[in-house]
């Protein structure tokens, strides 16, 4: 099984030096996503995106102010035959208007329900809706180890042998912000 992880971009704004701050959703789903199945990830902000390498699962986060690139993205990989699952805080905002485009809507902490929804997947039954109401438990995360998601871009997060400050908000709990000191590994 291939995943591709796909970052949108706000429509006509690509360029390399502008994005300071890479979204960690991505890593989230590649922890929470077993070792024998093969990912690839592509920044639509940065480099153009490979429709034609094979995949079998696009997973896209969506904030609104990507939400029409996302959805051009997930039309494209739609035609090819690819599933698309879609995440992120427009999807818990108008998870409806996301299955125009998707196969399945994921609501809340992506930790939740990454692992689910792939069980699913697998057995041939996926959801349209996975939707968490509760907290992930960051002090028992899966966030201990280095993950590369594109050797292209040099994306690395280094979440090892370092004291980690985690700050999320989680629009399906409250509008607060919260943090949670993670383990030390050194």
């Amino acid at each position: 099984m291939i995943i591709t992880f796909v970052q949108p971009q706000m429509i006509g704004v690509k360029k390399k030096n502008l994005y300071k701050i890479q979204p960690i959703v991505y890593a989230k789903l590649k922890a929470h996503t077993p070792s024998d199945i093969e990912c690839r990830f592509f920044d639509n902000r940065m480099e153009d995106i490979d429709y034609d390498l094979p995949t079998d699962i696009v997973a896209i986060s969506l904030n609104t102010f990507t939400a029409q690139d996302g959805y051009k993205i997930a039309q494209e990989y739609h035609q090819r035959g690819a599933y698309i699952v879609i995440g992120g805080v427009h999807a818990y905002l108008l998870p409806d208007e996301i299955l125009e485009y998707a196969d399945t809507v994921l609501i809340g902490e992506i930790e939740l329900l990454w692992e689910n929804f792939l069980n699913d997947y697998k057995k041939g039954i996926p959801q349209q809706k996975y939707e968490s109401t509760t907290r992930y438990d960051m002090v028992n995360s899966k966030y201990d180890r280095i993950f590369i998601l594109s050797t292209d871009s040099d994306y690395l997060l280094n979440l090892c042998n370092k004291q980690v400050q985690y700050l999320t908000i989680s629009p399906a709990q409250s509008t607060s912000a919260w943090g949670l000191p993670l383990r030390n590994n050194t």
